[in-house]
């Protein structure tokens, strides 16, 4: 093998482990119902909703995931009060109603 082929094979190798970790990320709405432990319909719609504002680019995805974490942190068996209750506040100091 010359050094062509090995860097045709690595760069191929590479690109198709990329594209890999990719597919098995999980969507922010299935990643924010599972590690929130969403459990109730009406609070699964607030989940949709900021995923909708998300996707939209009414808010921004850093304060979503920095709320995320934040919640899962100070109270890691019923996240999702935490959550909804700082990303109103952040939300609102962008103007954006959740």
């Amino acid at each position: 093998m010359n050094r062509k082929e090995f860097l045709a094979i690595s760069t191929i190798a590479l690109l198709g482990a990329e594209s890999a970790c990719a597919a098995d990320k999980p969507s922010l709405y299935e990643q924010l119902r599972l590690g929130l432990r969403v459990q109730r319909p009406q609070d699964l719609g607030i989940i949709k909703k900021v995923v909708e504002l998300t996707d939209s680019g009414r808010l921004p995805y850093s304060i979503v995931l920095g709320t995320f974490q934040w919640a899962r942190k100070k109270h890691a068996k019923y996240p999702f009060p935490y959550f909804y209750k700082a990303l109103q506040i952040r939300a609102k100091k962008i103007g954006v109603d959740i």
